[in-house]
């Protein structure tokens, strides 16, 4: 007897629980999805002038797509201010929905407000590869008012996550610089909010002319850019004070976020408003440790004077660009140039004195 052909169930992921992440972790960039060549249209029809988006047909409720000025497309739900990206699937997509509407139950049965303007969440969820497997969602909230990111469980990756590793970071103050460096990060990836462009710009200009005039007076200053890119910076800031009034373009506030990162950032390595704040580039922030080095013992005394002192000469080159396990760009460019003059000088003088010169 014929045995009966039952269809197989597809059972749904569940969400298990919730798992703060950052904006810097958001997977907009990885496992991005690829063009189908086997799809295609071959004409256009008359009169049209209308082009939807069908990229997301699976789109409802108050869901829509908009477009970052650097051409990807994210999720966007206007009344639960929610964020998620694009390259998802319709499953995703509704896991997607369900951990937005659960986190804002589980914040009012915390008696967390939520309900400003100026809170927003993003919501991300892993690849999904076995049916019926328990998934975690990965969320946080964004508080533009305090420029902070924030979660309504305890991050205990911080470490890894947000501090990049950095050793001896306690301080509330300090802490905040790298949530705000985030903050600048999710402003960037998301640039929907209604900024006050005129009073970004005026401490944006603030901070690179302070920048510039350190770079000027001193070698030792501890900016993320040099003296050329600084000087581009307020080109551009100059350009960006023109449509300033205006928020109906995204991308002045992508620009804006980009480099008030990067300062944030430099901030937060540096421990700024700390009594160990680094102000010197070259300073460690640490106590010394009196780790053996190949280039310090004494067997390579005789060695250094055979090369005229070079590799000391070197080292402490390299010891004032890789401070605290943290290169300073500026001071990296600087000792790549000085290292690829000497080399040039070398080549130069070695294929001069060569007895076996070649016409090219």
């Amino acid at each position: 007897m014929p045995v009966p052909c039952i269809p197989q169930q597809i059972i749904p992921p569940q969400i298990s629980h919730f798992v703060p992440f950052v904006a810097n972790d958001v997977l907009r960039y990885e496992n991005r999805p690829l063009v189908d060549k086997s799809r295609g249209r071959d004409h256009i029809p008359a009169l049209m002038r209308c082009f939807p988006n069908e990229s997301c047909p699976w789109l409802s409720g108050d869901w829509k797509s908009l477009i970052h000025p650097d051409g990807a497309l994210y999720l966007y739900n206007d009344n639960r201010r929610a964020f998620t990206e694009a390259n998802t699937d319709e499953t995703t997509f509704r896991l997607i929905d369900e951990c937005v509407n659960g986190l804002y139950d589980l914040a009012r049965a915390e008696s967390a407000s939520l309900e400003a303007d100026d809170i927003e969440l993003v919501v991300q969820l892993p690849q999904l590869e076995v049916e019926g497997a328990q998934v975690s969602c990965q969320y946080y909230f964004v508080d533009h008012a305090a420029r902070t990111l924030f979660w309504l469980h305890d991050n205990d990756q911080a470490t890894v996550n947000i501090f990049s590793g950095l050793q001896g970071v306690v301080d509330p103050s300090h802490i905040r610089y790298a949530l705000e460096s985030e903050y600048w990060t999710h402003c960037e990836r998301y640039p929907n909010y209604k900024m006050d462009r005129v009073k970004l710009l005026r401490e944006l200009r603030e901070v690179v002319m302070h920048a510039s005039a350190e770079i000027i007076t001193t070698d030792m200053s501890s900016s993320p850019f040099d003296a050329d890119e600084l000087s581009r910076i307020l080109e551009l800031i100059n350009h960006l004070q023109e449509n300033a009034q205006e928020n109906d373009f995204p991308h002045s506030t992508c620009i804006i976020a980009r480099f008030m990162h990067y300062f944030y950032r430099s901030k937060f390595f540096d421990f700024c408003g700390l009594p160990c704040a680094r102000l010197d580039a070259d300073r460690s922030v640490y106590e010394d440790d009196n780790v053996f080095h190949p280039l310090t013992s004494s067997l390579s005394l005789a060695l250094d004077a055979m090369l005229f002192w070079a590799p000391q000469v070197h080292l402490k080159g390299i010891r004032s660009v890789w401070v605290d396990e943290c290169i300073n760009v500026p001071r990296w460019k600087d000792f790549n140039k000085n290292i690829m003059a000497e080399w040039t000088g070398i080549t130069i003088y070695v294929r001069i004195k060569s007895p076996f010169r070649f016409i090219t």
